[in-house]
């Protein structure tokens, strides 16, 4: 397994990579006012600051259906060149 620099400790609640998902809920409420538990299938994906990685938040991106979820998912990982490792189930599919 190759890494892109020395392995580090990580301080407790920065251990992992978070992926924030967000979905837009305008237009379902008068302005200013929501309607509980309510939003359209389009947002944006972002990935949440986490020093030990060496992340800082960037550009959100933009998704417009569920459907395109996984890809702004993907996206966003490529963009701040976090590289994913498949898990031996996945690899067992993959093959």
């Amino acid at each position: 397994m190759s890494h892109a620099g020395p392995a580090r400790r990580a301080p407790q609640g920065q251990k992992m990579i978070e992926v924030r998902v967000r979905f837009f809920t305008d237009t379902h409420a008068p302005a200013g006012q929501i309607l509980p538990k309510h939003g359209h299938a389009v947002g944006e994906v972002r990935l949440a600051k986490n020093a030990a990685h060496g992340i800082h938040p960037g550009k959100p991106i933009m998704f417009n259906s569920m459907s395109e979820v996984p890809y702004a998912i993907e996206r966003a990982l490529r963009d701040h060149e976090i590289k994913m490792h498949m898990s031996s189930r996945e690899r067992r599919y993959r093959n």
